[in-house]
């Protein structure tokens, strides 16, 4: 059991860190009155693009 939710750590892990790399989400720290806040974007429009380009290597890759 450990080791199946370590592993879906771990997936998470990767899965955030390729997100972050594709610039998927964008998390940004601000100062406002004293006060740290975390701003955290998730560009749904690049996910989305990037989604649809995967798809469609993949059904070329099955073509050939």
């Amino acid at each position: 059991m450990i080791r199946i939710c370590g592993m879906l750590v771990l997936l998470l892990v990767v899965a955030a860190g390729i997100g972050y790399y594709r610039g998927w989400f964008h998390a940004e720290s601000r100062d406002i009155n004293g006060k740290r806040t975390l701003d955290m974007t998730v560009d749904k429009d690049k996910f989305d693009k990037d989604k649809d380009t995967a798809r469609q290597k993949v059904e070329d890759l099955a073509h050939k």
